[in-house]
Protein backbone atom coordinates (compact mmCIF):
# COMPACT_ATOMS: atom_id res chain seq x y z
CA UNK A 1 0.00 0.00 0.00
CA UNK A 2 2.67 2.31 0.28
CA UNK A 3 3.50 4.52 -2.23
CA UNK A 4 -0.23 4.64 -3.86
CA UNK A 5 -1.30 7.71 -5.30
CA UNK A 6 -4.03 9.98 -3.95
CA UNK A 7 -6.08 12.01 -5.48
CA UNK A 8 -5.42 15.80 -4.81
CA UNK A 9 -8.46 16.78 -2.40
CA UNK A 10 -9.71 19.60 -4.55
CA UNK A 11 -9.75 17.82 -7.82
CA UNK A 12 -13.18 16.48 -8.10
CA UNK A 13 -13.93 20.46 -6.51
CA UNK A 14 -12.54 22.02 -9.57
CA UNK A 15 -14.44 19.32 -11.82
CA UNK A 16 -17.71 19.84 -10.10
CA UNK A 17 -17.15 24.23 -10.48
CA UNK A 18 -16.23 23.54 -14.22
CA UNK A 19 -19.64 21.20 -15.08
CA UNK A 20 -21.84 24.20 -12.64
CA UNK A 21 -20.10 26.88 -14.79
CA UNK A 22 -20.79 25.52 -17.72
CA UNK A 23 -24.29 24.23 -17.10
CA UNK A 24 -26.07 26.83 -15.09
CA UNK A 25 -24.31 29.11 -13.06
CA UNK A 26 -21.63 31.05 -14.54
CA UNK A 27 -19.79 32.35 -11.79
CA UNK A 28 -18.78 28.78 -10.88
CA UNK A 29 -16.60 28.84 -14.94
CA UNK A 30 -13.98 31.67 -13.34
CA UNK A 31 -13.74 29.51 -9.97
CA UNK A 32 -13.10 26.67 -11.85
CA UNK A 33 -10.63 27.77 -13.96
CA UNK A 34 -8.55 29.65 -11.20
CA UNK A 35 -8.60 26.13 -8.81
CA UNK A 36 -7.94 23.99 -11.43
CA UNK A 37 -4.59 25.78 -12.65
CA UNK A 38 -4.01 25.93 -9.09
CA UNK A 39 -4.65 22.47 -8.47
CA UNK A 40 -3.17 21.11 -11.23
CA UNK A 41 0.33 22.29 -10.72
CA UNK A 42 0.34 21.00 -6.90
CA UNK A 43 -0.34 17.64 -8.51
CA UNK A 44 2.66 18.39 -11.43
CA UNK A 45 4.70 19.45 -8.27
CA UNK A 46 3.66 16.72 -6.12
CA UNK A 47 6.15 13.88 -8.46
CA UNK A 48 3.71 11.31 -9.01
CA UNK A 49 2.27 11.21 -5.32
CA UNK A 50 -0.95 13.23 -6.07
CA UNK A 51 -3.79 11.89 -8.86
CA UNK A 52 -6.86 13.58 -9.75
CA UNK A 53 -5.14 14.84 -13.05
CA UNK A 54 -7.55 13.97 -15.24
CA UNK A 55 -10.79 15.37 -13.28
CA UNK A 56 -8.93 18.57 -12.33
CA UNK A 57 -7.76 19.21 -16.30
CA UNK A 58 -11.78 18.52 -17.36
CA UNK A 59 -12.86 21.17 -14.80
CA UNK A 60 -10.20 23.30 -16.19
CA UNK A 61 -11.09 23.19 -19.43
CA UNK A 62 -14.73 23.81 -18.58
CA UNK A 63 -13.90 26.31 -16.67
CA UNK A 64 -12.25 28.28 -19.73
CA UNK A 65 -14.70 27.41 -22.19
CA UNK A 66 -17.35 28.69 -19.40
CA UNK A 67 -15.77 31.98 -18.86
CA UNK A 68 -14.96 32.49 -22.65
CA UNK A 69 -18.97 32.65 -22.99
CA UNK A 70 -19.44 34.53 -20.74
CA UNK A 71 -17.30 37.36 -22.15
CA UNK A 72 -19.33 36.48 -25.65
CA UNK A 73 -22.57 36.84 -23.89
CA UNK A 74 -21.58 39.84 -22.19
CA UNK A 75 -19.79 42.05 -25.55
CA UNK A 76 -22.76 40.54 -27.83
CA UNK A 77 -25.29 42.19 -24.83
CA UNK A 78 -23.29 45.29 -25.02
CA UNK A 79 -23.32 45.03 -28.88
CA UNK A 80 -26.93 44.43 -29.20
CA UNK A 81 -27.50 47.39 -26.86
CA UNK A 82 -25.19 49.96 -29.04
CA UNK A 83 -26.65 48.57 -32.63
CA UNK A 84 -30.73 49.22 -31.60
CA UNK A 85 -30.61 52.09 -29.70
CA UNK A 86 -32.93 54.77 -30.81
CA UNK A 87 -30.86 58.07 -31.90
Amino acid sequence: MAGEQVDHPLAMNVLIWGIVGVSCCAVGAPIAWIRGRRVLREIAASGGTMGGRSAALVGYVLGIIGTLWILICIVGGIAYVVITRKP
